[in-house]
């Protein structure tokens, strides 16, 4: 939720895209599975609330029908913010899953069962899914928002778009070689963001092309008190408070073969994109960003599955702080280490040691640096971890669970629902 807007959520400005990782549409979805409590006393209201929540191929708590057979309304939902650049939080959501239009489980069991509808992708349930929230954590950070992930034309188009007002607290440590104090200069980032994307699939191959805008407004103020003493604060040491406009257009091409959008086991994810922030169409600053990202999903036998990550980002031109990409790594707080060069590995390995429970351990590395030719030159920042998953929605394939990551500097732990990237 990266779950899955990723990499959607990445392309609004870095500082806002760091609380609305608490907001990610999986996310949401699956606290509800197993938080959510009538508020009514009627038995049997509870009844059928309790029969809903148990699958009835296993006996096991699970939301699949709750979520995808309940159209009453939108479910009440927590939200817990494990990002370590922010602190812990706690938001409320209202969140809405859409079956297909053409969603008939016992139809499609039929059909699997005559042959004529493969195991693969078509073991999931791809729902459009609806959302609003907000939240705030420990360090006074506060957001509300909402999203809209949607399938179109079977699949054809793909529409995942996100909006909301954000007030951050985090800190800023410098650039790459030009590092700021090791406790970096406190700041506050509040504004509005919109990213609008729309992707084409190109007949009915794997492969998609699209583009999109995004929009941020930034009033930024800076906190060095933990940096300078009282008399050396002044205008001169007041660079990063800005009030500031982002306005980009992206075109980006995809490939996607996942066999399941939110906890793949087989397939690639994979792309690349070029986005434009220029005073043509209303930006204060002019620079171009550059992603490049795969993510590869593959069985080592019935109970393993192994994910493979690949990450880059650049930027060229005129870039505020706040935009200039950073190591995005589970054990590395948002921000942490910054770069106009960024690369990023990680790989994990998912243990299935009973049909719902699974265990994972993880390593990832990045390195950031003012240029691509420098990234050699900068060290490697090393992570690695391990958690615990559980599948709370089998119908749509969902996992979610926890994970403690080992960073270079301390040890976080963090909410992870659906796929890590």
């Amino acid at each position: 939720m990266k779950g899955h807007l990723n990499p959607r959520c990445q392309r609004l400005s870095h500082m806002l895209s760091i609380v609305f990782r608490g907001l990610r549409l999986p996310l949401i979805a699956v606290l509800a599975l197993l938080a959510y409590q009538p508020v009514s006393n009627n038995s049997v209201i509870a009844a059928s609330f309790m029969e809903e929540i148990i699958d009835k191929e296993d006996g096991w708590v699970d939301g699949s029908d709750w979520v995808l057979e309940n159209a009453a309304g939108f479910l009440p939902v927590p939200i817990i913010i494990t990002e370590p650049a922010v602190g812990d939080g706690l938001g409320l959501a209202a969140v809405f899953f859409h079956p297909p239009d053409d969603y008939d489980e016992n139809a499609r069991d039929a059909r699997r069962a005559d042959g004529e509808v493969s195991r693969g992708k078509d073991d999931y349930i791809l729902p459009d899914v609806s959302v609003v929230a907000a939240g705030a954590t420990e360090n006074d950070s506060w957001f509300v928002g909402g999203g809209h992930i949607a399938h179109w034309k079977n699949d054809h188009i793909r529409f995942q778009g996100v909006a909301g007002y954000a007030s951050i607290n985090t800190t800023f440590y410098g650039i790459a070689e030009r590092p700021g104090n090791d406790r970096g200069i406190k700041f506050n980032a509040e504004g509005f963001f919109i990213d609008l994307p729309l992707a084409f699939r190109i007949t009915d191959s794997d492969f998609f092309i699209g583009g999109g805008y995004s929009y941020t407004t930034l009033d930024t103020t800076t906190d060095l008190s933990n940096v300078l003493p009282p008399w050396l604060q002044g205008p001169a040491f007041n660079r990063l408070n800005l009030d500031t406009t982002l306005s980009s257009m992206e075109a980006f091409v995809q490939f996607d073969n996942r066999d399941n959008i939110f906890t793949p086991n087989t397939g690639f994810d994979g792309e690349l994109s070029v986005a434009r922030n220029d005073e043509a169409i209303g930006s204060d600053w002019e620079f171009t960003r550059i992603n490049a990202e795969g993510h590869q999903y593959f069985r080592a036998g019935e109970k393993f599955v192994i994910g493979l990550r690949g990450d880059y980002a650049q930027v060229n031109g005129s870039t505020p702080f706040f935009a200039v990409p950073f190591i995005q790594l589970r054990g590395i707080p948002a921000l942490r280490y910054q770069g106009e060069s960024v690369l990023v590995g990680e790989t994990e390995v998912r243990w299935a040691f009973h049909h719902r429970f699974s265990a994972v351990g993880f390593v990832g590395a990045g390195k950031a640096a003012q240029s691509f030719g420098d990234l050699n030159s900068q060290p490697t920042r090393v992570t690695k971890g391990a958690g615990i998953r559980y599948l709370t929605l089998r119908k749509l394939g969902m996992h979610a669970g926890i994970d403690v990551a080992k960073g270079p500097e301390d040890t976080y732990w963090y909410l992870t629902v659906g796929s890590s990237w």
